[in-house]
């Protein structure tokens, strides 16, 4: 039986859960070497599929280091004309030129922005939420990129989450209500103070 991969761009994109995985279905987690922190619900989730599970910590600090490691393990993979199947999870859009090519080559692969997409891999996720899938997206992207940029007032919060995003204010609201439950922001007279900084992941 041809093997389903999923590449998650975890500098990218961070899944809340991976779970029920099917025998021909292997995932490539692709992490860079200094992103120490890494959401505790995908760890755990992970433990139960050994090898059908793979860690990839990606060498060097390069802009594209994660595009250029994940574009090779297609190729290698692909060689071996196996028919398998490769699902890249990521937001990258840098991606679709490389897929529109190899799907030119007779080779099955796609990018999606969230497991909810996908259809070989619909068994993947595990009761995860909308607002669980955006809370964890948001806690990879403010751990990456510098603190400087993260929104400080709880309307710019609000706006920054919607346009990221692109949901309504309700499940803005929602989202909010999950990352204060979950003690990884603070509203603190109409400022967001982070703690995300602070989790051991």
């Amino acid at each position: 039986m041809p093997t389903d991969y999923l590449l998650v761009d975890l500098e990218n994109v961070m899944p809340g859960f991976i779970s029920g995985l099917l025998e021909n279905q292997i995932v490539l987690i692709f992490t860079g070497s200094k992103q120490d922190k890494i959401g505790r619900d995908l760890v755990v989730s992970t433990q139960p599929f050994g090898k059908q599970i793979q860690w990839i910590i990606i060498s060097g600090n390069g802009k594209n280091a994660a595009d250029f490691h994940i574009a090779y393990y297609i190729g290698s993979l692909s060689a071996k004309k196996d028919g398998s199947s490769f699902t890249i999870l990521s937001k990258d859009t840098g991606f679709d030129p490389l897929l529109k090519h190899l799907v030119s080559q007779g080779i099955k692969c796609k990018r999606i922005d969230n497991l909810k997409q996908s259809s070989n891999l619909k068994n993947v996720t595990k009761n995860v939420t909308n607002v669980e899938d955006i809370v964890s997206d948001l806690e990879s992207y403010f751990i990456k990129y510098d603190k400087k940029i993260r929104p400080k007032k709880y309307g710019k919060f609000v706006a920054f989450v919607k346009s990221r995003e692109n949901v309504n204010e309700d499940i803005v609201k929602a989202v909010i209500e999950n990352m204060v439950n979950n003690k990884l922001i603070e509203i603190k007279d109409e400022k967001i103070i982070y703690h995300i900084d602070d989790l051991p992941f």
